[in-house]
C-alpha cells in the first residue's frame, strides 16, 4: 500500500514538473507564424494538418486562444499546446 502511494506522489510530482517546464523553440529570423512553428517543432506532420490542428486542439499565444495559422510569433512569446510550454528565442 505504501508504495503504490508512493508511485502516485512520484507520478503527481513529475507532472506538475513538466507542466511548469518550458521548451525553447530557436528562430534565426524576426518572427515565425504559428503555422511554421507547429510544422518546426514536429506538432504538425505536414502543413496541411496545421488548419486541423489549430481547430481541434486548443493552442495558447501569451495567455490566448489563438487558431490563426498566420499569426505572428516573436521572440520572448510563449505557446502552450498539449499541456506543453514553448518559448521563443533568438538563435545566435
Amino acid at each position: 500500500m505504501t508504495t503504490s502511494i508512493t508511485l502516485y506522489i512520484l507520478l503527481i510530482y513529475n507532472v506538475l514538473v513538466n507542466m511548469n517546464h518550458t521548451v525553447p523553440v530557436y528562430i534565426k529570423t524576426p518572427y515565425i507564424t504559428l503555422g511554421q512553428f507547429l510544422k518546426y517543432t514536429g506538432i504538425a506532420p505536414n502543413g496541411g494538418q496545421v488548419k486541423t490542428i489549430l481547430h481541434d486542439t486548443p493552442v495558447m499565444v501569451n495567455g490566448v486562444i489563438e487558431q490563426r495559422r498566420g499569426k505572428k510569433l516573436y521572440v520572448q512569446d510563449q505557446i502552450q499546446i498539449n499541456a506543453t510550454n514553448y518559448q521563443i528565442q533568438t538563435k545566435g
